[in-house]
């Protein structure tokens, strides 16, 4: 008795399931939303059945397929919509969507053709294969030219070059034969290294470029413009950046970046760019306009491999000699990186207070602190956290750094007064001149915060030392993208 109700029961169930389907069923021609026009189409259709094999099937007249058309266009609706109101039938609703392509590709009017200094400098040979050369600056206090450029290192360099002197005319009118090269450290064991060349200048004259040669006899593979110390400063701190390359594609990074240090105290940025995406440019370039970037072309004439991260000395030399007379101070750092004063508002009041207590240092070391980018964001207790959010601004949303700190020379970087530096290297000064001395600024006083992906250790110490910046910089970023929006990939 009991199978006969359970059997009885599904039988019923099955009845239910069906009258549920064709009751709202809509791709079957006969179903409840067509059935009218289904009644008019069997009047119109021939009685005849057609066979399945086209050759054989009996054509319908044109007449019968126009009134088909018609009745079916009439009586198909479209698809279930959340909205109330009707939707009329086109011929847009039976076109597939496309989906649009995640890469951002900026139109024709975002365009940018990168602009750099006039009377550019270059990497030109001196000696095939072995030695080159970049940039010339006139140091007239020591009667010296230096001459930025790279090594081959397993060749020891010639005892004596020789350097030519060009007036504006391009004529030699003078001659030494005495130049030396000195290589500079943390070559990190790579095919090539960095160096200067030294050519001395015994006269007084205003040279407006100068060229190297291995030998007298030898013409000259290369022509730089000579670079003079400026006269009056004008900017009380400049951002030496990192070799941009592989492409660069970060725009939110770089922009805040840019307008975090500005808010901090920097007043120019010196960039050497070997590539860099479409919409990189664009930001690149609103910068340049306005006066705050200066751009160098970096493209080396040997693979990247063959030497350290870009040849990244060379770059840090000329940005610190090319800052001289013109900048009161120079910052070297990369552009996942910023300098944090703990105890002082922006960079200029805690360098007045550095500067006074130790009036011989032109060196300030400050060490480095990681914030892994792969911790989640924590914007609790954060006024901005929404903004900050939609921005992607990492330097507000990670705010737990590693625990470890690093120690000077190791990670850390280097603020520099240009005028008494002779040589640098990447985290420190290689030569100070006179008798003024590095200084080792204490991390109660500043911090260097890096933003990358560091896992190394479970420790963390929450820091939003860089929140106290918020309301200033926020507004800067999001007005500066907004600006750039059209050329620049949506969020």
């Amino acid at each position: 008795m009991k199978v006969k109700r359970i059997v009885f029961l599904l039988y019923i169930t099955g009845l239910c399931l069906m009258f549920v389907y064709w009751y709202h069923g809509s791709g079957s021609l006969f179903s409840r939303q067509n059935t009218t026009a289904a009644r008019k189409l069997k009047a119109i259709l021939p009685k005849t059945t057609l066979p399945e094999s086209s050759k054989s099937a009996k054509q319908i007249p044109r007449t019968t397929e126009r009134k088909i058309k018609s009745i079916w266009k009439k009586s198909t609706l479209p698809e279930k919509s959340t909205s109330t109101k009707q939707i009329p039938w086109t011929t847009d609703n039976l076109k597939p969507q496309v989906l649009k392509s995640a890469k951002f590709e900026p139109g024709n009017q975002c365009a940018v053709n990168l602009s750099w200094p006039n009377g550019r400098d270059e990497w030109q040979i001196l000696d095939n294969n072995i030695t080159f050369v970049y940039s010339a600056f006139a140091v007239p206090l020591e009667n010296q030219v230096k001459i930025m450029g790279i090594h081959r290192i397993r060749i020891r360099p010639k005892r004596h070059y020789v350097c030519w002197f060009y007036n504006d005319t391009q004529n030699v009118s003078q001659l030494q034969t005495n130049g030396t090269i000195s290589l500079l450290h943390d070559h990190h064991g790579r095919t090539y290294g960095s160096m200067m060349v030294t050519c001395p200048l015994k006269d007084n004259y205003n040279w407006n470029a100068v060229a190297v040669s291995i030998s007298v006899i030898d013409t000259p593979l290369n022509y730089m413009v000579l670079h003079y110390p400026e006269k009056q400063i004008k900017r009380n701190f400049t951002i030496c950046l990192s070799v941009m390359h592989s492409k660069y594609s970060k725009v939110l990074e770089l922009i805040e970046t840019f307008e975090f240090d500005k808010a901090l105290g920097a007043n120019h940025f010196v960039l050497y760019h070997r590539s860099s995406a479409k919409q990189s440019n664009v930001v690149l370039n609103h910068y340049i306009k306005s006066g705050e970037l200066t751009l160098l072309n970096y493209t080396l004439p040997i693979p990247p491999k063959g030497i350290h991260y870009f040849g990244q000395i060379t770059a840090v030399n000329d940005c610190v000699y090319r800052s001289r007379g013109i900048s009161r101070y120079v910052l070297v750092v990369d552009i996942d990186e910023i300098l944090i004063p703990y105890q002082f508002n922006n960079w200029m009041s805690m360098m007045d207070n550095l500067t006074a207590s130790n009036p011989n240092a032109s060196a300030f070391m400050f060490r480095n602190t990681f914030f892994d980018t792969s911790m989640p964001d924590d914007i609790r207790r954060f006024r901005l956290g929404d903004k900050a959010t939609r921005y992607k601004l990492k330097k507000f949303l990670k705010v737990w750094r590693e625990d470890f700190i690093f120690g000077y020379c190791n990670r850390c970087k280097t603020l520099v007064m240009p005028e008494w530096i002779d040589k640098m290297a990447i985290h420190r000064t290689e030569r100070i001149k006179g008798d003024h001395t590095p200084l080792r600024v204490n991390k109660s006083v500043a911090l260097l915060h890096h933003y990358r992906r560091y896992g190394s250790s479970q420790a963390r110490v929450f820091n939003a030392q860089t929140r106290k910046y918020s309301g200033i910089v926020v507004g800067r970023v999001i007005k500066t993208y907004e600006k750039l929006k059209p050329c620049v990939p949506d969020l």
